[in-house]
Parts: C-alpha cells; sequence; structure tokens
C-alpha cells in the first residue's frame, strides 16, 4: 500500500513519530533500569520515574498504533491532533516533575566518595541513603536519592529527563502538523467541490 501522499508535512508526520517511538523507547529503557536497581536494592521507586514509566508506555502504544493508522489512511486527523496535545501534557508535566531535583545538581559534584567491600578487590560506589535503608523496602525521597546515590544513576535520571524535555516538543510539533495536515485536506475538499459549481 502507498504513503499517504501529504507531500512534506506527511514526511514530517512519519519523521516525526518515528523520532518519538525511538526516544519514548529509550526513556522506558532507562526508567524501568532505574526502577529495577532500586527493587532489587529493596527500595520504593520514586513516583515521579514511575509517572514517568507509565506515560511513556502509553506514548509508545499510541506512537505505533497512530503509525499503523496513517500508513493504511485510517488517522482520525483532529482526535490525533488532540490526543498529542494531552500527551504533550502529560508529559511536560512529568518532566517537570523529575526535573526539579535535577536542574541545579551536578552528578560529579554529588557523587560519594568510593568506599571498599568487604573482600577489599571490588570498588563500587554507592549512596549513603541507599546503603542505610537497604534493610527494608521504604520510600526514598526522591530528590535525596538522586544526590546521594550513584553517579550512574544521578545521569540516568538527567537522561530521562532530558529525553521527557525532548518529546514533549516533539508532541507539540506533532499535534501541529497533524493539524496542517487537515488543514490542507479539508481546504483541498473545498477547492475540489467549488470548482463543478
Amino acid at each position: 500500500m502507498p504513503r499517504p501522499a501529504h507531500g512534506a508535512l506527511g514526511l514530517a508526520f512519519l519523521s516525526t513519530r518515528g523520532l518519538q517511538t525511538v526516544c519514548l523507547l529509550v526513556a522506558m529503557s532507562l526508567s524501568a533500569n532505574l526502577i529495577s536497581q532500586l527493587i532489587n536494592a529493596n527500595l520504593a521507586a520514586p513516583s515521579p520515574l514511575v509517572g514517568m514509566l507509565s506515560v511513556v508506555c502509553f506514548a509508545v502504544l499510541y506512537c505505533a498504533i497512530t503509525l499503523l493508522l496513517y500508513w493504511d489512511h485510517q488517522l482520525p486527523l483532529l482526535p490525533t491532533a488532540a490526543i498529542d496535545t494531552l500527551f504533550f501534557v502529560a508529559l511536560m508535566a512529568s518532566a517537570i516533575v523529575v526535573g526539579r531535583p535535577l536542574s541545579y545538581l551536578s552528578c560529579t559534584a554529588a557523587a560519594p566518595a568510593p568506599t571498599v567491600v568487604a573482600d577489599g578487590n571490588v570498588y563500587t560506589i554507592t549512596g549513603r541513603l541507599l546503603r542505610e535503608r537497604a534493610a527494608y523496602a521504604a520510600p526514598v525521597d526522591y530528590a535525596q536519592w538522586v544526590s546521594a546515590g550513584e553517579p550512574g544513576a544521578c545521569m540516568q535520571v538527567k537522561a530521562v529527563w532530558g529525553f521527557g524535555i525532548a518529546l514533549t516538543i516533539m508532541f507539540v510539533f506533532s499535534a501541529a502538523l497533524v493539524g496542517f495536515i487537515w488543514r490542507s485536506m479539508r481546504g483541498g475538499g473545498r477547492a475540489a467541490k467549488s470548482e463543478p459549481a
């Protein structure tokens, strides 16, 4: 089946949706990895990361469905623009909540000093807060966890935050593209109807 012929707007929509899907998959894997690390350390996952993971999972499904519908010439344009706007709002709120403690945090400056594991051969960097609360599954304050955790975890959270910001911009762009495609189709339909008369 041929690709829908919407010119540059259609190509921009397809490329934006593809880029959104890639960014969503990366943000989903980073968030899931961080939550898995916390659960393995017997810590409760922070709600900002769980919220970001939830929004991203729904957005991945939505992007896949809209790509298939667009390719099959069955994408409802106005509802798609509205849902893109809703995902923009959800991702913006998630990015703000995730990034609130990160905006002025330097992951290298916040890193704790290396500590030696009992056998003396393995060096690991573990946060003071994670060591103190590893005995029980307690809710950890998100800002304290980010600043006291491993520098790798801090960098991963910053990457999730960055992907969240990028996704908000891309969802605004895709909503505008879908709106322009709808307007061009609507204008073309009017022109076609007015020509025979």
